[in-house]
């Protein structure tokens, strides 16, 4: 059926109604219950006059259409659009960005939810396979978790396995917690690598102390390795001690050695004055002498006297516990 514009309208249901006995002159959409954007509407009436018909829309100039729509957030137009027979697959280039992008990852990375689902509707390609980045993943590294679980729900697939970044991986980045857990609980790889890293890697990379302490909770491997160094020595170079405190509640081991330094001597050699403390009260104790000997030579004397007090509270303590033990003897259960 040749589709004239003409009688396009919106049923009351939101559905697009079509005659094919009109003069394509323009898009009339008659619901009172959705605003509509009449500058669009009129975008959309022009060009397909200058095209001399919806057949002229079939190539890049519709797909142009199509994708300014998405970015608009402009639901109405998609549907008439793709009820125009638009490419539902349409691909042009990123209106912000200097590279080519596919219509549903555009509305996945713009967070328009019912214009995903108009999309899946009318049988987008959930995967865009012909891209680096999935429409999941897409949506999981901008936040959206509105996005992720639609795109979940239609089946899209939570680890790709065919070299593009994992989705969960993405919202790692990203620090979006609640795309995280959507992934987990539809069973995402926690411990899956890209480009060197794993979702806990690209956490503590990007500081994200939320999106680590659930990928800890999911059974993250804290010591699987990026560049030699295990979770916790990454995070005691960024200096970031909530994340230290975390992976030591997880039980990271606090005697891996990268370029033959400790997390504790690293620390000591970096100033981080916090996380010297979380590590020698969870028991970094082991290379104390070497540890004052990088502080001294770094220059870090304050890092000095924080762990000769720390050395001589645990002794204080080892002195308490032993007395207690003493205390002990002779007694039954």
């Amino acid at each position: 059926m040749d589709l004239r514009a003409k009688d396009l309208r919106l049923s009351p249901g939101g559905g697009i109604q079509a005659d094919s006995d009109s003069v394509l002159s323009s898009v009339e959409l008659i619901d009172q219950d959705t605003p509509i954007r009449r500058d669009r509407l009129r975008s959309i009436s022009h060009t397909m006059m200058s095209k001399l018909g919806v057949a002229g829309l079939k190539g890049q100039a519709g797909q142009n259409e199509l994708l300014s729509a998405v970015w608009c957030g402009d639901l109405e137009t998609t549907q008439v659009l793709l009820a125009l027979g638009i490419d539902k697959d349409s691909i042009g280039q990123h209106p912000r960005m200097m590279t080519t992008v596919g219509v549903i990852s555009l509305a996945a990375q713009c967070g328009h939810d019912a214009i995903v689902s108009a999309l899946i509707t009318a049988g987008s390609d959930i995967e865009g396979r012909q891209f680096p980045y999935s429409p999941l993943a897409d949506a999981a590294s901008t936040g959206h978790t509105g996005v992720v679980k639609i795109l979940l729900a239609a089946g899209a697939e939570v680890d790709p396995g065919d070299g593009r970044r994992p989705a969960l991986l993405s919202a790692a980045r990203a620090g979006a917690i609640g795309a995280a857990q959507a992934l987990l609980a539809a069973g995402a790889n926690v411990h899956g690598f890209y480009d060197g890293k794993t979702p806990l890697l690209a956490a503590i990379d990007a500081q994200a102390s939320g999106i680590v302490k659930i990928l800890l909770a999911a059974g993250a491997d804290t010591e699987l390795e990026q560049d030699g160094r295990t979770a916790l020595l990454v995070a005691v170079t960024l200096g970031s001690s909530t994340i230290v405190q975390r992976l030591v509640d997880a039980s990271a081991n606090i005697e891996a050695r990268s370029m033959g330094k400790t997390p504790l001597q690293l620390a000591s050699k970096l100033g981080h004055r916090k996380i010297v403390k979380i590590l020698c009260f969870a028991g970094a104790l082991t290379t104390t002498e070497n540890t004052l000997q990088t502080a001294r030579a770094s220059g870090k004397m304050r890092i000095d006297k924080a762990l000769r007090e720390l050395v001589l509270w645990r002794r204080r303590t080892q002195k308490r516990v032993e007395e207690w033990l003493l205390d002990c003897d002779g007694l039954t259960d």
